[in-house]
């Protein structure tokens, strides 16, 4: 179903906290579904930007970013994480070390069977 959430007053409004997120609820402390999350912030200056997921067990991951043709850009992480949620920081740099330039780039997440890509805009 869809729900409105409409705020009493300020008092209802809390900061984000990753522990609450309602995308990948936790059972005792671990997720219990995979979720990649919206990356921040967006749109990604040249300071760079945090790329977080969620895993419900154990699996090998990998995290990569493409650019709007469909091309390999950077592989931010390749190896192993453990259930839970995880953060990777991508400081806007290829795998050959460059800056990239300003437009549309994808992340894309692989961990087992599961996969999931999100959009992020970066600028110069």
């Amino acid at each position: 179903g869809q729900y409105k959430l409409q705020p009493r007053n300020n008092q209802d409004i809390l900061p984000f906290n990753p522990a609450n997120a309602v995308d990948a609820p936790l059972v005792s402390g671990l997720p219990v579904r995979f979720a990649l999350y919206a990356n921040a912030p967006n749109p990604v200056s040249a300071g760079g930007t945090r790329l977080s997921f969620a895993l419900p067990r154990a699996e090998d991951v990998t995290l990569r970013v493409f650019d709007v043709q469909g091309r390999l850009v950077r592989t931010v992480a390749k190896e192993r994480f453990e259930a839970g949620r995880h953060a990777v920081d991508w400081n806007g740099l290829n795998d050959q070390g460059q800056a990239v330039t300003s437009g549309v780039y994808f992340y894309r997440l692989s961990a087992g069977k599961e996969e999931a890509t999100r959009k992020l805009i970066f600028l110069r």
